[in-house]
């Protein structure tokens, strides 16, 4: 285990070097706002409901969401209770502002790549689309110091399963 903690702080570590004026930072900041509620994912489900064929979809997309961030957010957070690398490695300036809640797991990926999965259901346009921005959505996490790479990955790990028992209980 401690290994795993020895890689979380080099990833840490390196994040440390990049500028918070520059070009890529700005991006970073805005997928992870964007992120923030999930409000990207309930934005492409209101456009979507507009479109008859799909609100099954944006159906199941809602309760996925809701089911991660219960998971995710409600229990999972408060079982584990890891501090934020810019808590535990700070103080150390972010760019955004500081999240209060615990690190793992990653409520802002874990709700991504479950909007994402089922969203991969429309198309494999919406697929590429949908998990190109959760991809960028867990490295904008990591990058702006939000997050470890591992609480990224677990986030992933559980957006994925969440959006697989949705996708199975209501086939």
């Amino acid at each position: 285990m401690g290994w795993l903690k020895g890689f979380d702080r080099k990833i840490f570590d390196f994040t440390l070097r990049f500028s918070q004026e520059s070009f890529l930072h700005k991006c970073m900041r805005f997928v992870s706002r964007s992120g923030d509620l999930g409000m990207i994912w309930l934005f492409t489900c209101f456009v979507l409901m507009c479109f008859r064929p799909y609100r099954r979809i944006v159906e199941l997309c809602l309760i996925t969401l809701l089911f991660t961030t219960l998971l995710g957010e409600g229990i999972l957070k408060h079982i584990f209770r890891r501090q934020r690398p810019f808590v535990t490695h700070g103080p150390v300036k972010m760019g955004i502002p500081a999240p209060t809640s615990f690190s793992f797991p990653s409520g802002h990926t874990a709700s991504s790549i479950a909007c994402a999965r089922i969203l991969a259901m429309v198309s494999p346009w919406m697929a590429l689309c949908a998990f190109c921005y959760a991809g960028l959505m867990g490295f904008s996490r990591v990058y702006l110091k939000a997050h470890y790479v591992t609480d990224v990955v677990a986030g992933g790990i559980i957006g994925l399963a969440c959006a697989g028992a949705v996708r199975w209980f209501f086939r």
